[in-house]
């Protein structure tokens, strides 16, 4: 499972993965809008059949990433 609070770094912005769901082809239109606003997010990747729901962070700026603390 993926926690809520993974950062994901989406063209140049920086994103909180909200969730993650198995795609369906009945996700489209309305019933897409739906989820997002279920899930809180204000957008949504496909990819390998999976949904992302992500949330970006507004004025966040990416530095450098830097390794875990022992």
């Amino acid at each position: 499972m993926i926690s809520s609070s993974q950062l994901i770094n989406f063209q140049d912005k920086l994103h909180i993965l909200k969730h993650r769901k198995l795609d369906d082809p009945r996700y489209v239109g309305d019933a897409l809008t739906f989820l997002k606003e279920h899930y809180g997010a204000n957008r949504v990747l496909r990819k390998e059949g999976y949904l992302y729901f992500l949330e970006e962070i507004e004025e966040a700026e990416v530095i450098a990433w830097l390794p875990k603390e022992n």
